[in-house]
């Protein structure tokens, strides 16, 4: 970041001068000015900073108490980990104390699943806001935690799990608040833009793009419920005037074959992100026929990197349609090889992110951070190649390549092959272990509305369009992709999935 703004409550309080009557927040039938939300945010950092702690977690809905709160602990020096408003029983105990919070910010209906594990938990105190925007404070114990973090830290944010068990980012005020402005000035984002949050508010993502990246701009955040449906999506976009968005594949595709998408006025939307997972070509060809006035942005982000990294020219999206795209300002990438030399143009390695951007590490793991923080920039454990003008090719996971029988198998080469069938809309390839070829190919895919596609259909269409050896050894026709709970499709939850089926027979 240049001479912009150092940690996002100063970006927040820059932008409330230059835009205080601007909308800044939309949430249901409230709408609050940035003035408004300034009011709300001195008032709430004036109340909690009578209380000494350090490591505050945030367990409310998307909302504008949300981002009340964020800021109002970033005002005073404190830092966020937010969490997951999903989050039940054990798994919300462990994150609240693998993080050390020593406080916890909740709502009435979050209170209700916090007093369930109360004994279990060791904070300070919990602060509840209520219906009426006021708060409530449980005082629970006076223990102290050594917590050793820098003085730059923005929070702690846990990665979704697409790769492995979630993980605590530890991310500074200069690297969000860096990512945020990089990503508004390539978009080229203004004031007059709304931008609608599906994500949760809880990952470093949304906070990033969906929530500092408008506010630097003086645009205005449209809040939808955490809940995904293509009608509520339509209906927003109309009503409001959004402009831009961010979606995952699974949602435009919903969008895309959902029957009433004509009858919803959606001329405002200009611009819509796509990330979170790999967007394949035949969807990015079926948004640009069906919603031609709207920019697909296709993106690679990670948590480690604050979060975006590459971004793929809508002009190109069907041109180069393989590809994720170019570094965003402030992000390099190499290409390495096994023994850590960069490799020549074209060729396949392992991607490594030299960014700006960089988290400070993963909360409590220094063996994981040291493996993952390297000299080469961020590991990624993505395989992938540039080509001459430096666009990025994604080719898939290190540790999700196939070895079945002595040959390594690439999922997304398969993937991409699936895809081009005009009875499937959605599929995905992993290795299962097998005791006779070691690990064996796997794919479950999602077939079209009113498709009657059979297995035996889709093991034939392999047969025509795959050399033998990747062909799957196994399919299933699901109704639905298994996901974590942050919405996601993993290797483990699709694994999962699979070793139930086998179960029941």
């Amino acid at each position: 970041m240049t001479d912009k703004k150092n940690s996002p409550w100063q970006l927040f309080e820059e932008s409330s001068k230059k835009y205080g009557n601007n909308i800044c927040v939309i949430n249901n039938k409230e709408i609050l000015t940035y003035n408004d939300m300034l009011e709300k945010i001195n008032e709430f950092s004036d109340f909690i900073k009578q209380y000494d702690f350090k490591m505050c977690s945030i367990f409310l809905p998307n909302s504008s108490y949300f981002i009340c709160t964020l800021f109002a602990l970033n005002k005073l020096n404190r830092v966020s980990v937010p969490l997951s408003f999903q989050l039940k029983g054990e798994s919300l105990v462990n994150r609240i104390a693998f993080s050390d919070s020593e406080c916890i910010i909740t709502d009435l209906a979050g209170y209700q699943e916090i007093k369930k594990i109360k004994e279990n938990i060791t904070v300070k105190m919990i602060i509840v806001i209520n219906d009426y925007g006021n708060y409530i404070v449980y005082k629970l114990s006076d223990v102290t935690k050594e917590i050793n973090l820098e003085n730059d830290i923005f929070g702690i944010f846990f990665t979704s799990g697409s790769t492995s068990e979630p993980k605590g980012v530890v991310t500074s005020n200069s690297a969000v608040c860096g990512n945020a402005v990089a990503e508004a000035e390539l978009l080229n984002f203004n004031e007059k833009d709304r931008y609608l949050v599906i994500r949760s508010f809880s990952q470093i993502g949304p906070i990033s793009g969906d929530i500092l990246m408008p506010i630097y701009c003086g645009a205005a955040i449209v809040v939808m419920e955490e809940f995904f449906h293509p009608g509520i999506f339509l209906n927003i976009v109309e009503k409001f005037k959004v402009t831009s968005t961010f979606l995952v594949c699974t949602m435009l595709n919903q969008i895309l074959s959902y029957p009433r998408l004509k009858n919803f006025d959606i001329s405002s939307l200009k611009i819509m992100i796509m990330g979170g997972m790999p967007t394949p070509p035949n969807v990015r060809k079926e948004a640009a026929e069906k919603i031609p006035t709207v920019d697909l942005h296709v993106i690679y982000g990670m948590s480690e990197a604050s979060v975006k990294i590459t971004f793929l020219n809508p002009n190109e999206l069907l041109t180069h349609e393989k590809s994720s795209g170019q570094p965003l300002n402030g992000v390099r990438i190499k290409i390495l090889s096994y023994d850590g030399k960069e490799v020549p143009e074209g060729e396949l390695g392992e991607i490594y992110i030299d960014t700006d951007y960089a988290a400070n590490g993963y909360y409590k793991k220094e063996d994981l951070t040291k493996n993952t923080f390297t000299k080469y920039g961020i590991r990624t454990k993505d395989l992938g190649y540039l080509d001459s003008e430096g666009r990025l090719y994604i080719v898939g996971r290190a540790d999700d390549v196939i070895i079945q029988g002595g040959n390594n198998i690439y999922p997304m080469e398969i993937k991409e092959v699936l895809l081009k069938n005009s009875e499937i809309k959605e599929a995905e390839v992993f290795g299962m272990e097998d005791k006779t070829l070691g690990s064996k190919i796997v794919s479950l895919v999602r077939l079209k509305e009113n498709s009657v596609a059979t297995v035996q259909d889709i093991h034939k269409w392999c047969r025509q369009n795959l050399e033998y050896k990747k062909i799957p050894k196994e399919v299933y026709i699901v109704d639905e992709m298994p996901k974590t709970s942050f919405g996601k499709i993993t290797k483990t939850v699709l694994t999962q999935y699979v070793n139930n089926i086998n179960a029941k027979f």
